[in-house]
């Protein structure tokens, strides 16, 4: 599994998220399922930062 690095923009202060995961589509979707467990909301723009091996 690689660690995918994204971050969350916000207007405030951006957010770095690292998440395990076996692909880009399975990354994007914990990374959206991250979202709504902090109740952050969908105002954050997702940016990928790079992959972690």
């Amino acid at each position: 599994m690689k660690d995918y690095i994204f971050i969350l923009d916000y207007d405030i202060e951006p957010q770095e998220v690292i998440i395990e995961a076996t692909g880009m589509m399975d990354a994007i979707k914990k990374v959206k399922d991250f979202q709504r467990q902090k109740k952050l909301g969908n105002q954050a723009k997702i940016l990928f930062k790079g992959i972690v091996y």
